[in-house]
């Protein structure tokens, strides 16, 4: 029976299709029981028929007999893999049984305050079963829950509650890292309610007026990329969703815009002082000073690490010199001669997610405009810094300075003995309620989709927040068993120098591995500071409690832990910055992956070799940036070719052939040649 030949009729008459039946009775009609093979009545399909009651006992039974099949239904498919857990296994089992072999010696953490430090080798089993986990699941959340959890039973001798208690709850009712979540989910909010308003897209518009040619496009994408500093996510989606329309008409490919967007959002993100990134990171910071003893705020350390961050540079850096030049090479080349000369920004086989754009997206007809989204940043940016310059006003009287806004040291005493988080929350508040007002004023939308736009942040952010948290626990884990002092044991007499060196490669593999950089962070920055700080020379004079050189590396280190994340965070194809990237741009997620990933190895590996390893051994700071701008220029112009504009190919043809001809006799043109069979 088809159908077609399934009608019923309702209260007034009307004849229904089966569709119309299922969805006004709501109810759970199995086709093929209707198809011929039904013995339910009228009733029983609308489903008016009267079940006979359950007992508790009969409950009970029929909930245990379908709870299997429950726990399936929710469990990630990477859990049901056995060679996953095979490879999990393994990995644990012939690290966990070297890890008591292993040489230490405590002579470096011995001092008048701990004669006898803590070493134990099981201090490792939080960090290395999290990332162990992750690296083979692919589940970073459930990897860290189980590092905390493991972690805290071996330290707190199989006490659950204390646990919950001292590893998650008291992480969380922290004052700072509280107004650190608040701060992020209002930031989030603001950005959702500037996009709705129209803000976003007007200030996108102003600035891609300048855009005329293929060249001015990539330019102009780029600063894009610069003017949304203060989240990752908002960057990503806006600029990626807005400009693609506009590049898509230029001839640019899409994994040169999903280049561009994810290059700069995470690095501008993580070096903006003010920035959703800078609240995870000033938590990390506050938890180094408190174990420590350091007379320092985190705002303080994160300003002494800004000069060092050498990677977040290197990878701005490659983006603009390579619109300026107009140059690729790799991958990035033939995704663009494709672009070109096919006039094809997709590849024929690309695969594209759903497209962001249509989320909280404003009607077509609403105004476009661009203070709707400048005057609540600017808000944000000036509350943030006089806030945190009122906020620290005791320590400049303590001083016997003037709290004067021109008096330099005032600045400097004031922001590193306030109260940033808090600032920072406040600001954003002020920010929103203005980003909500200015539109309602305005009539451009009612105060009840200013105030849904806001609150809709709230599902899309859970899973940060939850991240966030348990990258404390993970912290505070690590910090409770003395992880930090294995490490120096093991370490011993290595030179001071390569620590920063160590601890980037360290972080970059594993950012790459777990696909998060914020874990990355929690899990290393704590244990990595505190190694640099044990093997260094103290100076109890200086804020750090370090002498010139040592303090040098130290916060080389930090800054070594936070770009490494990003570093693995570009090249991993589970991160969610990257992924989002790929959505956003509605780009092919592997095309983008593996076009990006040249890019980001080169900058890598300039700041490594002239960042952390050349400064580390005496070389002055500021000399890495024309050195850093004068290679990567080199590195397009040697490996790279330059591209005409689409207009020229459209003018003179036969230039087509002789640009091809180009790609192809570059050397990293003629490798890629080789190595794909001809493929680009």
């Amino acid at each position: 029976m088809s159908e077609n030949q399934l009608k019923k009729e309702d209260g007034l008459g009307n004849a229904m299709s089966l569709k119309e039946i299922d969805i006004s009775n709501k109810g759970s009609i199995n086709v093929g029981e209707l198809d011929g093979h039904s013995t339910e009545s009228d009733d029983e399909i609308n489903g008016q028929v009267n079940k006979p009651k359950l007992s508790k006992k009969e409950k009970c039974s029929r909930y245990f007999k379908r709870l299997p099949h429950r726990i399936s239904k929710a469990t990630p498919n990477e859990f049901k893999s056995w060679k996953r857990w095979l490879a999990f296994i393994i990995t644990i089992t012939i690290i966990f049984a070297a890890l008591p072999f292993i040489p230490t010696d405590p002579s470096n953490l011995i001092s008048e305050e701990n004669p006898n430090p803590v070493i134990n080798w099981y201090s490792l089993v939080p960090p290395v079963l999290t990332i162990a986990f992750a690296v083979c699941f692919q589940q970073v959340l459930w990897a860290l829950l189980l590092g905390i959890f493991v972690g805290g039973m071996i330290h707190f001798e199989g006490n659950v509650y204390h646990v919950f208690v001292y590893l998650i709850f008291q992480e969380v009712w922290n004052a700072f890292n509280m107004h650190v979540i608040l701060f992020t989910l209002t930031l989030v909010g603001m950005v959702y309610v500037m996009h709705r308003s129209g803000g976003l897209d007007g200030l996108i518009l102003h600035i891609s007026k300048l855009a005329k040619t293929a060249y001015s496009t990539r330019i102009v994408t780029a600063f894009a990329g610069i003017v949304f500093f203060f989240d990752d996510y908002g960057n990503t989606v806006v600029v990626g969703s807005t400009f693609r329309g506009l590049t898509d008409s230029m001839q640019i490919s899409r994994e040169k815009l999903a280049y561009i967007v994810d290059s700069t959002a995470a690095p501008v993100a993580g070096v903006a002082i003010i920035s959703t990134w800078i609240g995870a990171e000033l938590t990390y910071f506050q938890d180094v000073a408190d174990s420590l003893g350091l007379n320092m705020s985190a705002y303080d350390m994160f300003l002494s690490c800004l000069s060092l961050r050498f990677y977040c540079y290197t990878a701005l850096l490659m983006v603009f010199i390579s619109q300026f030049l107009a140059r690729d090479y790799g991958p990035m080349l033939a995704a663009e001669k494709r672009a070109l000369l096919e006039g094809k920004v997709l590849a024929d086989d690309a695969k594209v997610g759903k497209d962001l754009s249509v989320a909280n997206m404003p009607p077509a007809d609403t105004p476009k405009r661009w203070e709707y989204a400048v005057v609540p940043l600017v808000i944000v940016l000036l509350g943030s810094l006089f806030g945190m310059f009122w906020d620290g006003r005791e320590a400049v009287y303590e001083a016997g300075e003037s709290l004067d806004i021109f008096n330099g040291e005032a600045w400097t005493l004031a922001i590193g003995s306030s109260d940033s988080a808090k600032v920072l929350f406040y600001a954003a508040c002020a920010g929103t309620v203005v980003a909500i007002l200015m539109p309602v004023y305005g009539q451009t939308i009612t105060l009840d989709q200013s105030t849904r736009s806001f609150l809709s942040c709230i599902p899309s952010m859970w899973e940060a927040v939850l991240l966030l948290i348990l990258a404390w626990g993970i912290k505070a884990t690590c910090s409770y068993m003395e992880t930090a002092n294995f490490l120096v044991s093991i370490l011993g007499d290595i030179p001071l120098n390569i620590i920063p060196l160590i601890t980037f490669l360290m972080a970059a593999c594993t950012a790459l591995a777990i696909g998060s950089s914020w874990s990355t962070m929690g899990i290393l920055l704590p244990i990595m500071m505190q190694l640099s700080w044990n093997l260094g020379t103290k100076d109890p004079s200086q804020d750090s409690g370090l002498d010139a050189d040592s303090e040098l590396i130290f916060w080389l280190t930090g800054a070594a832990v936070l770009d490494g994340a990003i570093l693995g965070d570009h090249c991993s194809p589970i991160s969610d910055t990257t992924v989002l990237s790929s959505v956003a741009t509605q780009c092919d997620h592997m095309a983008h992956v593996y076009t990006q990933i040249p890019y980001a190895l080169t900058g890598g590996a300039l700041a490594a070799l002239i960042g952390y390893f050349a400064v580390a051994f005496g070389m002055p700071f500021y000399i890495f940036y024309p050195v850093a701008i004068g290679s990567i220029a080199l590195v397009f112009i040697i490996f790279g070719a330059k591209l005409p504009s689409a207009v020229d190919i459209e003018k003179d043809p036969v230039t087509a052939s002789n640009i091809d001809n180009i790609i192809v006799k570059s050397p990293f043109g003629r490798l890629l040649t080789k190595l794909s069979g001809g493929r680009f």
